[in-house]
């Protein structure tokens, strides 16, 4: 089965795709939804600060993890890695976990003021096969055998 996202839709600015997934943060007792930018061109997952602020990220409690810095179009930003659960609904209402190191942006005036929506890098990327075509509003993942799934009921709003 497919877990389907959608492309963002705002005047001025060029559509992008993006995908709904769960993410639990088990050592820092956070469990929520976050809207993910889907980007081939990140090696890695990454919270970014307008996310970690509604997540309730305490940056103190990250302090003693590794701290990995990440170069992009945008620049070089420093990460602490955080291991975490990424949960993702299929359209059948079947659930797929995968465990990773997520990277959670340091806090600092230059990233915060910059909006920048988190991403779901080729970490978790590279497990599915991924179809993006703007033309159709198509933006779909088929999970591949290795990552963890199983049917439950599904979630209601």
């Amino acid at each position: 089965m497919a877990i389907h996202g959608f492309y963002s839709s705002g005047s001025g600015i060029v559509s992008a795709p993006y995908l709904r997934a769960y993410i639990d943060f088990g050592r820092l007792r956070i469990t929520e939804e976050v809207l993910f930018l889907v980007d081939t061109g990140s090696y890695n997952t990454c919270i970014h600060p307008f996310d970690a602020a509604r997540l309730g990220i305490d940056h103190r409690r990250l302090e003693e993890n590794p701290l990995v810095q990440s170069s992009g179009i945008g620049g070089t930003a420093s990460y602490y890695l955080e291991p975490a659960t990424l949960m993702l609904l299929e359209n059948d209402g079947a659930r797929r976990f995968v465990s990773l190191d997520v990277q959670i942006a340091q806090e600092s005036d230059a990233v915060a003021r910059r909006n920048l929506p988190s991403l779901l890098g080729r970490d978790f990327l590279n497990l599915c096969a991924l179809t993006v075509d703007h033309f159709n509003d198509i933006v779909r993942l088929e999970p591949h055998n290795v990552i963890e799934g199983f049917v439950l009921p599904p979630i209601r709003a």
